[in-house]
């Protein structure tokens, strides 16, 4: 769903942005193929002289539109966007249900560049062993697939972290708060967020691109980046401190279960002292994933943020899209180090504790054919 709405109309107009399931409706009430892509905008007006303007409006345009009232809603369905071919629309589903299996591939083309990684370096015991072969695997595999992801899902990440996501949508402006004070960077990898990071910190942005952040004045003053692959943590050591982050982000190269112990590693996280929690497509590995969000849960502070943008179980579409999801899984498990397709993390977020505000959603952009669906969004403490 989707319009511009210009100047002359957009203060007699609402646009409902949040209804996920009623464009289906709204073609079905038309008589309309529901397997046609088409925009639908709907409108509610705040008196029938208004709304009466607005199909006035509409109606000059009737090659391109067509107009319906379904539940005190006036509808436009603009059909210049519907001609997508049927060529086009099965290749756009096609790229969908194939994404995982191009993840493994592109992972069982790292194998032999693994195998030397470790001759090289007479790690032995690593070669041998099918899980450590695995997340070794992983590790060389996100070096070179991490960076590609970033690109992708940068300008969602920092709409994030600057507070301007809300039910799955990039705002124009701040509606909650930044990330700032202390911050736990869960599966921070190889480091591909730590100059996004850099942005915050102290509250300059040094690109001069933040922006109307709420917080903006506190910024970032600590970050612990939790990434117990030996292979990954090196790297984000490195990568920190290429960005001249290395005075205040202390890698944690331990498990989620083993941050607040001194005998692990060289420093400990106390419960209660956590500002902000990121996780960027990482709690689809963590182990013991009930267990270990609870122990990050312990960690924030009353008041605190956990900024979330993960890859989840599949929740829409039938029964069959969840088996093929189950299906994928299945190499998944054996080319992608501890990911996990089918991990249902935002039930598990929302039930880990009492927070005061919930924000998760799925993009309005997704489809329902997606295998690897995401949501994007904060919860607060």
């Amino acid at each position: 769903m989707g319009v511009e709405i210009t100047d002359a109309t957009k203060e007699e107009i609402e646009y409902l942005s949040n209804a996920d399931a009623i464009p289906n409706e709204i073609l079905r009430f038309l008589g309309h193929d529901i397997s046609r892509q088409v925009d639908v905008n709907l409108y509610a007006t705040s008196s029938v002289q208004n709304g009466n303007r607005i199909l006035d409006r509409l109606h000059a345009n009737p090659d391109n539109t067509e107009i319906g009232d379904y539940m005190g809603y006036y509808i436009q369905l603009d059909l210049t966007q519907s001609s997508t071919s049927w060529s086009t629309l099965i290749m756009s589903r096609l790229d969908l249900l194939t994404e995982p299996w191009i993840f493994v591939w592109i992972s069982l083309t790292h194998v032999p560049a693994t195998i030397r990684a470790l001759v090289a370096t007479k790690d032995y015991g690593t070669l041998f062993s099918p899980s450590g072969f695995r997340e070794a695997l992983f590790g060389i595999f996100w070096e070179t697939i991490g960076p590609q992801i970033k690109a992708g899902n940068e300008e969602r990440v920092v709409a994030l972290l600057e507070g301007r996501i809300s039910g799955g949508r990039i705002h124009d402006k701040a509606i909650g708060a930044s990330i700032h004070g202390t911050v736990l960077e869960v599966g921070a990898g190889s480091g591909n967020w730590a100059d996004v990071l850099a942005r915050f910190r102290g509250g300059v942005d040094a690109a001069g691109s933040l922006r109307n952040r709420k917080n903006a004045g506190s910024g970032i003053t600590k970050i612990y980046g939790v990434e117990p692959n030996p292979i990954s943590a090196k790297a984000l050591q490195k990568r920190v401190n290429e960005v001249g982050l290395q005075d205040i982000y202390q890698v944690v190269p331990v498990g989620i279960e083993f941050v607040d112990d001194p005998t692990a590693w060289d420093g400990k996280i106390e419960p209660g002292s956590v500002d902000c929690i990121v996780g960027i497509m990482c709690m689809c590995s963590i182990p013991e994933p009930e267990k270990n969000i609870q122990l990050l849960y312990k960690l924030l502070k009353p008041g605190g943020h956990w900024f979330v943008y993960e890859h989840v179980k599949v929740s829409r579409g039938n029964s069959l899209l969840r088996f093929y999801q189950w299906f994928c899984n299945i190499p998944w498990s054996v080319f992608m180090g501890s990911c996990r397709l089918c991990r249902d993390t935002e039930t598990t977020l929302r039930a880990t504790g009492a927070w005061q505000e919930i924000d998760l959603a799925q993009s309005p952009d997704h489809t329902g054919y997606e295998v690897i669906p995401t949501i994007i969004g904060t919860l607060r403490k």
